[in-house]
């Protein structure tokens, strides 16, 4: 909750924030690309310089990818989507009463659990701690360094590891 909020603080610094409008200036945008560049890749991705990977020369071409991609006229809508976040609760579902640990075990599809070992956003603490209570799941956690993205493939030896995981389970 804290850094989504401190994410949102980012955006709506700007002495002309009127969330009818939402119109953020670049500078702004810089601050909330700083922000996200901090914690959307583990520390050692940031040590080791695999931005490289990615064509970038250096740490700063990283925030100017996330400033240009971010849609200052949108900026409502990254503040609504930090916002909806932490509201999606498994233990909200209908019959439930907010238990989400009997929502957890209520799920009968199998299930391929791969969580980022470096990821900030969910840690591994908070994976383990959902595992126990899904009954149909394998647990395969990634050992990647790009923390939040790592479940998204950019880096072909994450791709290659979600694919190879999820043939084997289709398999079984």
């Amino acid at each position: 909750m804290v850094r989504l909020e401190s994410s949102i603080s980012c955006l709506q610094a700007d002495a002309n924030w009127a969330a009818v409008t939402c119109w953020v200036h670049e500078q702004d945008a810089e601050a909330w690309a700083r922000h996200w560049a901090a914690w959307v890749y583990s520390q050692e991705w940031w040590r080791k310089e695999l931005f490289c990977d990615n064509g970038h020369n250096n740490s700063q071409d990283v925030i100017k990818f996330f400033v240009s991609r971010f849609d200052s006229s949108k900026a409502n809508d990254v503040v609504l989507q930090a916002r909806t976040w932490p509201r999606h609760d498994v233990g909200g579902s209908p019959g439930f009463s907010g238990d989400v640990e009997a929502a957890l075990r209520s799920i009968q599809a199998r299930v391929l659990y791969m969580p980022g070992e470096t990821d900030l956003y969910f840690p591994m603490t908070a994976a383990r701690y959902e595992m126990q209570h899904l009954k149909h799941a394998v647990w395969k956690p990634m050992p990647s360094l790009w923390g939040h993205p790592a479940g998204a493939g950019w880096s072909d030896k994450d791709k290659q590891l979600i694919l190879k995981s999820i043939r084997t389970v289709l398999s079984e």
